[in-house]
């Protein structure tokens, strides 16, 4: 049986910040994008190109001024886990297990039980007394155990040694083929250099290349030869 299609589509976006002590800041003008499930989804560009924000009016953290956002199915926006790379101690329980447990009560994916480095010490440690990089770890783990549909993740494997974001990167590729939506923000991009992707860049709030489905390197040759 054939997976259904989940797709989010960005059309004429606009957007800007705002504020009454600083001068107004455009990040995107006119932003056309169109995310879907079959594999990963990786937004790269330099800090300060958009990544985040355009992840934060995806998860509707923040509103476009003009343009729309149309979700597929119409449902995917209320099943959308957005992991920030800024609230690193926003958690809901005391503990990993206590989070755990939560997120299996709410219809989690049993198959990403076991995450490497979660160990039963990681679940039963006060979340507060974890190193920043176990923190990390653990809202990556929740974001799995999630069960949303959709996974906005901004620079998830920042700050994690090798071993971890290779394992982590693997769960994310079989959780992507298996028909989940992922989308990823990151100006590190060199862990996903040897996998399949459908590679966006942004540079200066504008799309300055798209390569659906290939390896990086060969997307990076080819916006060179464009050149």
């Amino acid at each position: 049986m054939a997976q259904k299609l989940i797709k989010i589509k960005m059309s004429d976006i606009a957007f800007a910040y705002r504020s009454a002590f600083q001068p107004e800041h455009t990040v995107f003008s006119n932003l056309n994008a169109v995310f879907e499930t079959g594999a990963l989804n990786i937004i790269v560009g330099k800090s300060g190109s958009g990544k985040t924000t355009l992840l934060r009016l995806l998860a509707g953290r923040e509103k476009a001024q003009s343009g729309s956002i149309t979700y597929s199915p119409s449902s995917l926006k209320e099943t959308t886990y957005f992991l920030s790379n800024l609230d690193e101690s926003y958690f809901f329980s005391q503990t990993l297990r206590e989070e755990q447990q939560l997120c299996f009560e709410q219809g989690a994916d049993t198959d990403f039980f076991q995450i490497p480095g979660i160990t039963d010490k990681i679940l039963d440690t006060p979340l507060q007394h974890l190193s920043d990089g176990y923190r990390r770890l653990a809202r990556i783990a929740i974001a799995l155990w999630s069960g949303a549909s959709t996974l906005l993740l901004d620079e998830p494997l920042n700050t994690l040694d090798f071993f971890f974001r290779n394992k982590l990167r693997f769960i994310l590729e079989k959780l992507a083929m298996r028909g989940k939506l992922i989308i990823i923000a990151t100006h590190d991009y060199d862990i996903y250099t040897k996998n399949r992707a459908n590679f966006v860049e942004l540079t200066n709030g504008k799309i300055t290349g798209f390569s659906p489905k290939k390896k990086y390197y060969h997307y990076i040759k080819e916006l060179a030869n464009a050149q």
